[in-house]
């Protein structure tokens, strides 16, 4: 199964860039790791997308707040855990920006 960017980048955030640039937490790493599982199996399981194809371009603003949505309706978030798992968003994006400008 190819990577895509956007596999491929994921893996690098959580492999290297958090743990060894950014020395974060073990917890910091499990809530992110948290938002990314909830997140791809959103993809998955509501949007129907193939997550093993997900790339970049498909992932826009409106797909993160529609995210957000279902989190505040169906798990019964907070307005602070989705202000968490936006914040882990925000940084994986804000990696990106720098690894593919």
């Amino acid at each position: 199964m190819p990577h895509t960017d956007f596999a491929l980048q994921v893996s690098k955030f959580f492999t290297q860039y958090l743990p060894l640039e950014r020395s974060v937490s073990p917890n910091t790493l499990r809530a992110y790791r948290d938002t990314f599982v909830l997140f791809l199996r959103y993809l998955r399981d509501v949007r129907g997308w193939a997550v093993e194809g997900a790339d970049f371009k498909a992932v826009d603003a409106p797909v993160i707040l529609d995210f957000l949505e279902f989190l505040e309706k169906a798990r019964a978030c907070r307005v602070n855990t989705l202000n968490h798992r936006l914040a882990a968003l925000r940084s994986f994006f804000r990696y990106v920006q720098t690894e593919l400008p």
